[in-house]
């Protein structure tokens, strides 16, 4: 008598198929969803970690601001703030020595730094029928300039500006002004023969799909400019008033004698 030999059906076979293709999608959005998760906090952090650095150049830059009185023209504090679209600011600062450049400048710690918002080439990546491409495009940046004061003797023309770009895909750069005089927040500063003592600095990037930044996305920072101010009276100070002395240089005083016929007489004794 023959044995039954135990088969699946075409049923459970299908059923088996079904379960383990379940299983197999639930694996996968797991996965997926992890990638997701980690990918946007790797971004975030790239995020963070960019803005961090530009607010630690502008602090470490405006932290060594260097004032003449007696060279405005060269040292002045200038403001270009009231398009708030590509605002700009430039000053002279004595550098710390890791500043942003320094290799190239070697010894040359003071100088004129800018920060100027301009269109500069982003790489983006964009969808297209569901292909994804790469383009060129030209965005609003954070750029910084660095130009040295004072050049060797034998420069025959001034240097050509250094130019970085701190941050590209810009969404939002604010600059405020402290005013000492009106006690409140000034958006410009026009005061060229003076430096603030205080800015207020507001800034924040576009995300990394290009939508723009949400008001939890916005960085503020207040710093205080503790400017190195050399007046004229330091640049040029008086000379000490000199003692008057003799023909010969030596000195003495004078005693009134009795002389011939009565008259008084002067004659000097040296000491």
């Amino acid at each position: 008598m023959r044995r039954k030999q135990a088969a699946f059906t075409l049923v459970e076979a299908i059923v088996a198929m079904g379960i383990l293709s379940l299983v197999l999608v639930m694996v996968y959005q797991t996965f997926y969803s992890v990638l997701q998760t980690t990918k946007i906090g790797a971004d975030a952090t790239e995020q963070v970690q960019r803005e961090r650095i530009v607010l630690k150049t502008i602090e470490d830059a405006l932290s060594g601001v260097v004032y003449y009185e007696q060279n405005q023209e060269h040292y002045a504090f200038v403001a270009d703030t009231l398009d708030f679209n590509y605002p700009s600011i430039s000053f002279v600062s004595r550098v710390p020595p890791d500043f942003l450049g320094s290799k190239e400048f070697g010894a040359q710690s003071l100088r004129r730094v800018e920060f100027v918002v301009e269109d500069a080439p982003v790489e983006v990546v964009v969808e297209v029928n569901g292909k994804t491409i790469r383009e060129i495009r030209d965005e609003r940046a954070l750029v910084m300039y660095q130009t040295p004061i004072l050049l060797p003797i034998d420069a025959t023309e001034l240097e050509e500006p250094k130019r970085w770009v701190l941050g590209p895909g810009l969404d939002t750069f604010m600059v405020m002004f402290w005013s000492t005089i009106n006690s409140e927040w000034l958006p410009d500063w026009d005061e060229t023969n003076s430096v603030p003592t205080r800015l207020k600095i507001e800034i924040a990037f576009k995300l990394n799909d290009g939508s723009a930044a949400q008001l939890a996305d916005l960085h503020k920072r207040e710093i205080v400019i503790f400017s190195d101010t050399i007046t004229q009276a330091m640049q040029n100070p008086k000379m000490p008033a000199s003692k008057s002395r003799g023909s010969r240089g030596r000195s003495g005083r004078e005693i009134r004698v009795q002389g011939q016929g009565g008259q008084p007489q002067s004659r000097l004794l040296n000491k």
